[in-house]
């Protein structure tokens, strides 16, 4: 609350518990009447003095808080609003009364008037106390940023109009290209356009970027000479994030498509369809309808006030919404139900790989380009394959300390030859290999379980200029290096243990050893054989290219087509049993009414 104090001639400013005092502002007061009185006149421009303290009225408390206003009288120079009052809480016009609005904390809105609290000595004292031109006002958005609105032509400039140079330059825009927009488009069929203005930088020789909004029917709009070019749907939502502030209601129609939008991908998520071409993931669609629910059930606590947060916020979730529409066609005879999930083919340098790296380098490719297909990153798929990754490696690092100490223990026996001691140690340089390596993937990879699209992007495209061929198979390569250590050790391992029970042992021991070596062999063959292709292989081609209804139930419909014929064929014969039974149950019917009515004449 702002209070005079008659004393000393400052003004004490109340937020909460905290107190503002600023400088004395009868010498901020008089600097700002004669820079007024200095100040070059502008084209529907006006200069206001400042009033007196004694004509200052500060914030109430509660409700009323939420209004900050000045009651003026009519003096030389000052803007008169003759009959009306804008109030950015309510944002209603109030008849009959003469109001000046001051900056409000609800919508961050800063409207008409100097901001005459700043002192002298401020830094924002020339910047942010010069008065607006005539019809427009100041809006900071949510995130600090500043644009400007033309109530009267219902124009839009980020540009800082409080400059002359600009003002002259946005004026000229308005009269020659706007004015030839209007021409084009009949102002009937548009009756709520709003008008985009944002100029280059004044050494820039570019053209101005000038676009239409059309609001009631979400459509972006640009003038391509003397034809008008409907732009991408996603350009609308866009324009709403960008410029919310002075939005006074909230369409339905926003709502409805807001809501729409995230039931599908909820249910989509819900019911694990990890395909769907939705961006969102279940959580995050749990978080934005909150959002949204929380600002709805304040629209008539705050009077309407939240409704710039609101549209805000619905822009901002439909306008990746409808950036993935527009990647899949939505609502065109090519729409896609599914996203891209094929992968290339494996590259000529994984096959050479396979033998030395065991074909682990192959599962890390395949896992890393499904988190970007066709160019594409898929950042919830990113994340959680970052979680596995660091799981594989804790377990592998367990399992090379398991190594290094049994390989510790062997070398510890008496009797060895040189061929187990050298294979021995081999397996314990494999096994400290995949230790070291696999603690800095761990120390390197743990932030990236949490890492933003920019961040995935740039992991996946580390070694883009080898190729987007080999890249990823270059990444795999070293991600894999701890599986592939840890296994190397094991076999270094086997081969020492193999050694020492046909070396160290008599004849018959040499023979049980070698069948029962030979037996496990034979059964890890088998069992890796058997595992080969128990899964399915990566997909080399989309899944609309074989598209079928029972897709998503994993049904083979080859299979399932002499079940649906005989079940066409059941359904058939019980209609043509239904149907002869009714019309036998009629004939009883009317018989039985025949024979009634014969009785009835008779009697």
């Amino acid at each position: 609350m702002a209070t005079p104090d008659a004393q000393n001639g400052t003004i004490s400013f109340f937020c909460g518990s905290f107190r503002f005092v600023p400088t004395d502002m009868s010498a901020a007061r008089a600097e700002w009447n004669r820079l007024a009185n200095n100040m070059p006149a502008l084209e529907g421009a006006s200069v206001a003095p400042l009033a007196s303290t004694s004509s200052q009225t500060g914030t109430g408390v509660g409700k009323e808080s939420e209004r900050s206003s000045v009651k003026t009288t009519p003096q030389r120079g000052i803007v008169k609003e003759a009959t009306s009052t804008t109030d950015t809480t309510t944002r209603r016009a109030k008849p009959t009364e003469e109001w000046t609005t001051h900056p409000e904390m609800v919508t961050r809105t800063v409207i008409g008037p100097p901001e005459f609290f700043y002192s002298k000595d401020s830094s924002f004292y020339l910047s942010e106390t010069r008065v607006l031109p005539k019809f427009w006002t100041k809006h900071v958005h949510f995130s600090g940023k500043v644009y400007f609105h033309h109530r009267r032509f219902n124009l839009i400039t980020p540009n800082d109009i409080r400059e002359p140079l600009i003002l002259q330059n946005i004026e000229r825009i308005r009269k020659q290209e706007i004015s030839k927009f209007i021409k084009v488009v009949n102002p009937k069929d548009l009756p709520s356009c709003e008008h985009v203005v944002m100029l280059p930088r004044l050494d820039s020789s570019d053209a101005a970027d000038i676009y239409h909004v059309a609001i009631d029917s979400r459509r972006v709009l640009r003038m391509d000479r003397d034809n008008v070019v409907e732009q991408a749907k996603e350009l609308f939502w866009r324009h709403l994030e960008s410029y919310p502030m002075h939005n006074q209601f909230l369409p339905w129609d926003y709502e409805v498509e807001f809501l729409n939008a995230i039931t599908f991908g909820a249910n989509e998520r819900i019911r694990d369809f990890r395909n769907t071409p939705f961006p969102f993931v279940d959580r995050q669609c749990e978080r934005f309808l909150r959002i949204y629910q929380d600002l709805k059930d304040r629209l008539e606590s705050t009077e309407n006030a939240v409704i710039p947060a609101i549209v805000w916020h619905i822009a901002r979730v439909m306008a990746e919404v409808e950036k993935s529409r527009t990647q899949y066609h939505w609502g065109t005879p090519e729409n896609r139900i599914y996203r891209n999930v094929a992968i290339p083919e494996p590259s000529r340098l994984e096959m050479i790989l396979t033998l030395p790296l065991f074909g682990a380098h192959s599962m890390y490719r395949t896992r890393l380009q499904g988190t970007r297909v066709k160019g594409a990153v898929y950042l919830p798929d990113f994340r959680k394959l970052m979680q596995q990754f660091l799981d594989e490696w804790a377990d592998s690092n367990l399992l090379a300390t398991v190594f290094v100490s049994a390989n510790v223990a062997f070398l510890a026996v008496p009797g060895i030859d040189a061929l187990q001691k050298t294979a021995s140690l081999a397996s314990s340089l494999f096994a400290m290999m995949s230790i070291t390596v696999g603690v800095h993937h761990v120390w390197r990879h743990r932030s990236k379980v949490d890492a933003l699209y920019q961040d995935a992007e740039s992991y996946l495209y580390h070694v883009r200029r080898l190729g987007e061929h080999i890249d990823l198979t270059i990444t795999a390569c070293f991600l894999s290096l701890p599986v592939v250590s840890l296994l190397w050790s094991v076999l270094c391992f086997t081969i020492a243990i193999a050694a020492f029970c046909i070396q160290s042992t008599n004849i018959s021991s040499k023979i049980i050893l070698v069948t029962l070596l030979s037996l496990l062999g034979f059964f890890a063959s088998v069992t890796l054989l058997f595992f080969w292709h128990i899964w399915r292989s990566p997909r080399h081609n989309e899944i609309e290219e074989d598209f079928n209804m029972d897709t998503r139930l994993n049904v083979d419909p080859l299979k399932g087509l002499p079940k649906a014929e005989m079940a066409v064929k059941n359904l058939i014969k019980s209609l043509k049993m239904r149907t002869s039974g009714q019309r036998r149950e009629t004939g009883k019917k009317k018989e039985q009414a025949t024979r009634d009515g014969v009785s009835n004449n008779i009697s």
